[in-house]
């Protein structure tokens, strides 16, 4: 792959996937602010594809997509202050409002909001560059989240309205909200991972104040009105502008009481600390990740490889859950990177309406920049790129970089990628890859690829045998060190802390369906589901809450946000 071909892969003025597939420009001049759809006569800003277009000779532009209010901090308060005014120190219309009432609502908004697929799921694709079937699949789970969250909350309900005994005291618990919600979500899944906080806060009661992702907005243009219909004045308010200007004035006020982010842990530690009263701001936040698989020397090979290469590149390998370091045994190094690299030679790159396209434009520039710079400084420290045209740039378009070996001495070491970067390093001793994973600053997952067979199973402190044949499960005690435990928050009045682990939960690839998750607070939680499915609309989780699972297929959140908030282990491999 080189810089010619990449170039050719963007489409001319007169292809037929770009007019089939082609939107029309939106120039939105709404915004939703107090329960009203305001005319916007302020600024605005331009909306720009991935997805280039090269002109009669040869240059790249990318697509404009039209372009939506920008705001300043000014309306951002406006929008704060409709917010506080709904919830009204907790006695406005919707937070004293019957929970039936509110499901009713959101039940309302769902129906209007799955009238619209088609053109949210466009737009989702030629906003972000995701593949459109990958784009239809976010929606669809994000309905099904949708749905999720409601039952939860009905069922939710009905226990809470029985009477509980806790040491000789009777009492009856409600849940209540806890007033004025900041929600921000990440550009890579805009929809899903956004309403993923957005929704729980909503349901339960809270008033809401949304800043669209960076990446992303446009998409939200089509569900106004049905917002806008099924909640009540100034449950929901949308704030446009600047991030880094206007979120800071938003928290400076001290009128927000949750903070919802996923985004890096350098924002939200700098975000926490402008809120005047930081110690009660509730903060909801997914986080950076350098998720690595551990391949020893007794795994399936060919199996790891197509695993690994899936959970790395998947949307570019920008995803939180994504594998972001291969740490392989010695052993075993030469075979596997000969079979990844044969297997990443299958993929396909292309524009995101392409069938069977695999890795697809960036989002812009920026990130291709950021993505060389990475690579360059690996390079400069002693990494070789093993596949040919390995970080070739052409556009928007970057083609992956399989990068070994890498060394604490490269940023690829433990910088966050969140892009088509592979960095691998060989290790001798299981203990050089397990430091790397209890030294990370941050807290997802690890994926272990294990023997395929019980009597194949690694001794020590690896692994302990599950009781199911072919199945393994890490020994919790053995990898203790290796579970970077971060707090977290729901969005309910009786306040409760929950754990976020890192996995410790695998399988070897006897293509059983049962996972068995162990973890100090629940030792018997079992969820079935195929193992090493790494792929972002497959990716399960346990939600550990005292002695119950709730597998959310809407991604690493539990569908109830309650106040006992959120125990989970991401099931990974």
């Amino acid at each position: 792959m080189n810089s010619d071909q990449l170039r050719l892969l963007f489409p001319d003025a007169g292809d037929a996937g770009l007019r089939e597939f082609a939107i029309a420009p939106i120039e939105q001049r709404r915004i939703l602010v107090g329960g009203e759809i305001r005319d916007w006569a302020g600024p605005t800003k331009d909306v720009l594809s991935p997805v280039m277009v090269r002109d009669d000779d040869g240059r790249l532009m990318q697509v404009r997509l039209g372009s939506h209010p920008f705001g300043n901090v000014d309306s951002a308060l406006v929008a704060l202050d409709a917010a506080v005014a709904a919830y009204d120190n907790g006695r406005g219309v919707w937070p004293t409002m019957r929970v039936s009432d509110r499901i009713a609502a959101m039940q309302k908004f769902l129906a209007r909001m799955s009238a619209r697929r088609a053109e949210i799921a466009r737009l989702i694709m030629w906003e972000i560059g995701k593949t459109l079937s990958e784009s239809e699949k976010e929606f669809d789970r994000t309905i099904d989240y949708i749905r999720q969250t409601i039952e939860a909350l009905r069922n939710l309900d009905n226990a809470n309205s029985q009477f509980e005994i806790v040491d000789g005291t009777v009492g009856l618990i409600r849940r209540t909200p806890l007033g004025v919600v900041l929600c921000m979500g990440p550009y890579n899944y805009p929809l899903n991972e956004t309403f993923a906080t957005l929704i729980p806060a909503l349901i339960m009661g809270n008033s809401v104040v949304f800043k669209p992702p960076r990446n992303g907005v446009l998409l939200f243009e089509p569900l106004l009105n049905a917002l806008c219909e099924a909640f009540p004045p100034g449950v929901i308010n949308f704030a446009y502008g600047d991030g880094a200007e206007i979120v800071p004035a938003l928290l400076s006020t001290g009128k927000v009481n949750v903070l919802t982010l996923i985004g890096s842990s350098r924002v939200a530690d700098h975000l926490k600390k402008l809120h005047p009263k930081a110690n009660r701001l509730r903060a909801v936040l997914g986080l950076d990740a350098k998720n690595a698989a551990i391949i020893m020397p007794d795994a399936d090979i060919a199996l790891a490889a197509r695993e690994c290469l899936a959970g790395a590149l998947s949307f570019n390998g920008q995803r939180c859950t994504a594998l972001k370091m291969l740490l392989i045994h010695r052993d075993v190094a030469e075979a596997f990177i000969a079979e990844f690299l044969r297997l990443l030679g299958d993929l396909k790159i292309g524009m995101p309406w392409t069938p069977g396209i695999s890795l697809t434009p960036l989002p812009g520039t920026g990130k291709v920049r950021q993505m060389t710079e990475l690579l360059d400084d690996a390079v400069a420290n002693g990494a070789e790129v093993l596949n040919a045209g390995g970080g070739m740039v052409e556009g928007t378009l970057f083609y992956p970089a399989v990068v070994y070996p890498v060394t604490s001495a490269m940023r690829l070491y433990r910088e966050e990628q969140f892009g088509p970067l592979v960095p691998i390093m060989s290790f001798a001793d299981l203990d050089v890859a397990l430091d790397y994973v209890a030294a990370s600053e941050h807290g997802q997952q690890v994926s272990p690829v294990c023997p395929r067979s019980r009597h194949d199973r690694p001794h020590g402190r690896f692994a302990g045998q599950s009781g199911v044949p072919g199945e393994y499960q890490l020994s919790v005690s053995a990898w203790a060190r290796c579970l970077p435990v971060h707090r977290k928050e729901g969005l309910g009045r009786r306040h409760a802390v929950g754990h976020r682990c890192t996995a410790f939960v695998f399988n070897s690839f006897d293509g059983g369906d049962e996972i068995h998750a162990t973890s100090a607070r629940n030792p018997q939680c079992h969820c079935r589901r195929s193992p090493l499915e790494l792929h972002p609309h497959r990716l399960h989780s346990l939600i550990l809450n005292n002695t119950r699972v709730v597998r959310s297929a809407g991604g690493l959140r539990s569908a109830s946000m309650g106040t006992r908030c959120w125990f989970q282990s991401s099931v990974c491999t």
